[in-house]
This record gives structure tokens, sequence and C-alpha cells, in this order.
């Protein structure tokens, strides 16, 4: 019961801040103030970030333990990059490994085709094999 509450204070604060930089990046985009909507940017793709992770990780830690749970959550996050990533450049019409050099997010800027399949590799190699 104690990891399940631990689970649902992270889940909502990392949710509220996520959601907080999201809307102050864009308030301050259309005031021009480029410079701290890039800050708030960043922020707010940390905080996505770190959201999913807590909620993976815990549903995998219930339901496969702490060992295996880190590999899986690691390989998922792979996966989850990669798709989610080429699923929004293929819906802008974009090749599916396009990495945009005008992002917020600092995984973009490792987001080269090459990076993305090691990852994949190397992170299906450790939960296959570990």
């Amino acid at each position: 019961m104690t990891l399940f509450i631990i689970f649902l204070v992270v889940f909502f604060i990392t949710n509220l801040y996520e959601n907080y930089f999201r809307e102050r990046e864009h308030n301050l985009r259309l005031h021009d103030a480029n410079k701290q909507a890039d800050k708030c940017g960043e922020l707010w793709h940390w905080f996505q970030w770190f959201n999913w992770l807590s909620v993976v990780l815990f549903a995998t830690v219930q339901i496969f333990g702490l060992y295996l749970a880190i590999r899986i959550t690691l390989f998922i996050g792979s996966c989850w990059w990669i798709l989610f990533d080429g699923g929004l450049n293929s819906l802008k019409k974009r090749y599916f490994f396009y990495q945009s050099k005008y992002t917020t997010s600092e995984f973009e800027q490792f987001g080269n085709p090459v990076a993305k399949i090691i990852l994949f590799v190397v992170t299906f190699l450790a939960v296959v094999l570990l």
C-alpha cells in the first residue's frame, strides 16, 4: 500500500508540473519570450518523461518484480521513443527517423536513427540475456 501511495504522489506531482510548464511555454511563446519558453519546454519534457517512467516502472514492478521490471522498463522506453517519435514524424509527413532541430526536448539531440536502433538492440538484449 505504501508503494502505491508513493506512486500516486509522484504521478500527481509530475503530471501537475508537466502540464504547468507546457501551458507556460505556450503562453510565453505568445508573448515572444522565447528564451523562457525554451526553458519551460525543456522542463515539461523532463516532467513528462519522469511521469511516464513512474507509471511504467510501478506497473512492471507489481507484475514482474524489481530486477526484471527495470530491464523491461528500459526496453519499453526505447520502443516508446522510437515508435512515438516516429509516429509523430509520420503524421507530420516526415521521414520516420526525422530528427528535429527546433524542439525543446533534450532527448531529440540524441535522437538520430543510429542511436535509436542501438538503444533498441541493447535494451532488447538486456531483457533477453540478463
